[in-house]
């Protein structure tokens, strides 16, 4: 699902660029959602790893995401890995080098934080000023989904100005 939204992000980017008039920046290639869904995709393969090694590996993967960002290269699919592309440019861009790594160490963290398998947080479900930010937290895809064209008409009505 969240791949999926990366998607329609990608579709509706192009579209705007294609039939809007709007620069190629604006495109989305693998943006946010792309990448977080890629990394919930990919963590299978990695889960029953040590926490230590998870976080060993998070290290690794962080400082080559960020090495391999100082190397430039003219295939425009390994900007997905993280490799940059000269005169490509992008409006969202999280490649998976080194935003895995950032996912694999909040996966190390979140292991050690809750290695009694209980939630350190109250339950605040039923309070009533809260219920909203319940519902946010719950749909939070779909929310981010939306703000998106929002966002984007907000910039377009600010542009004709």
């Amino acid at each position: 699902i969240v791949v999926g939204g990366g998607m329609l992000c990608t579709l509706v980017t192009y579209g705007m660029y294609k039939f809007g008039g709007f620069h190629k920046s604006i495109m989305i290639y693998f943006g946010v959602l792309h990448c977080l869904g890629s990394c919930m995709l990919l963590w299978p393969l990695v889960k029953r790893l040590p926490t230590w090694v998870l976080a060993v590996l998070a290290v690794a993967l962080v400082a080559l995401g960020l090495h391999i960002d100082t190397i430039p290269v003219e295939n425009p699919w390994l900007t997905v890995l993280g490799f940059p592309c000269p005169g490509m440019g992008a409006s969202d861009h999280f490649p998976l080098l080194p935003y895995f790594g950032y996912f694999l160490a909040g996966a190390a963290i979140g292991r050690w934080v809750y290695r009694k398998r209980e939630s350190l947080l109250p339950s605040w479900e039923g309070h009533g000023l809260l219920r909203p930010f319940c519902f946010c937290g719950r749909h939070s895809l779909w929310i981010y989904l939306a703000h998106q064209p929002v966002a984007a008409g907000i910039c377009y009505l600010l542009m004709l100005f």
